[in-house]
């Protein structure tokens, strides 16, 4: 294992992938219905589906799961050959979560009146930003950009 050849970008986005996928697990909204005698309960990422459902869910333990997978296979000095460079994929993946993040914020599993989010979804929303910015400060630290790691012509 090699940690000289880790960036910091590199760190960044893994140890957030890692703290994302923790975070699925912490309650992301608390239910409150008044009408039905106070009935209350709470739910984490997997117990609430809201946006997407469980796709959603599958989508983002693959976007957090890209990211430390970028950081385990530069740590290790592994030649891994991937369609773009290992980096903007996990900026791509960070952009996604957080767009599939915020979404569940958004349109919430239930009337808007009933739902309150908790600290679960705030940080796992932060997590998935920061995967995007590791991923994006790690394509800065490599001279790697998306039109190169699409095939587009060297700069």
């Amino acid at each position: 294992m090699d940690s000289s050849k880790v960036t910091p970008g590199h760190w960044l986005a893994g140890i957030a992938g890692a703290l994302l996928l923790l975070s699925m697990l912490v309650n992301w909204y608390e239910f409150k219905i008044e009408a039905f005698a106070g009935l209350s309960g709470s739910g984490n990422a997997f117990d609430s589906p809201g946006f997407l459902g469980g796709i959603a869910d599958l989508i983002i333990i693959a976007c957090a799961i890209t990211a430390i997978g970028n950081l385990i296979v530069v740590a290790s000095d592994s030649q891994v050959r991937l369609p773009m460079a290992g980096t903007a994929l996990t900026a791509l993946a960070g952009a996604t979560a957080t767009v599939l993040v915020f979404g569940r914020m958004i349109f919430q599993p239930g009337a808007n009146q009933y739902i309150s989010l908790k600290f679960g979804i705030y940080f796992a929303f932060l997590m998935a930003v920061l995967i995007a910015i590791g991923g994006y400060l790690g394509m800065q630290e490599e001279g790697a950009t998306f039109d190169r790691a699409a095939g587009g012509p060297p700069a």
